[in-house]
């Protein structure tokens, strides 16, 4: 383990490529928030809580404090592409039609970003900082 953290210190691009990759697959994967087959999935708001959670944390590792607004920006790009990645994934089917409303199409480009940088924020101030 020691020699995988040795080699992204070593090679920040490399850590950032995978970083904004996974971000991409988690937007990609939890799209939509709200289905019309199931209208409140516990389990689905948890794991978008700690997955987005984690993307916050790891903007503060990469990018350090004092960079909201770039943050937030990131935010809303890389889970449109998530979107995106996710209407070719299921381009032609049923489901496209049903999950990609414009209710859901704005609502998870406004509150995944806003959580994550919620996170990217408060967490130092309230949890690093205090500890």
């Amino acid at each position: 383990m020691a020699k995988v953290r040795l080699f992204l210190q070593n090679h920040p691009k490399i850590y950032k490529t995978i970083f904004y990759l996974n971000t991409i697959l988690i937007g990609c994967f939890s799209f939509p928030l709200l289905s019309p087959r199931s209208l409140i999935d516990f389990w689905k708001i948890y794991s978008l809580i700690v997955a987005y959670g984690i993307v916050g944390l790891g903007f503060l590792g990469i990018y350090g404090e004092g960079k909201d607004k770039f943050v937030y920006i990131l935010s809303i790009i890389l889970v449109g592409i998530g979107m995106i990645c996710r209407y070719f994934w299921e381009y032609g089917e049923v489901s496209n039609i049903r999950d990609f409303t414009l209710f859901n199409i704005i609502s998870f480009l406004v509150i995944i970003p806003i959580y994550t940088t919620f996170i990217y924020k408060y967490i130092l101030k309230y949890l690093i900082k205090q500890g």
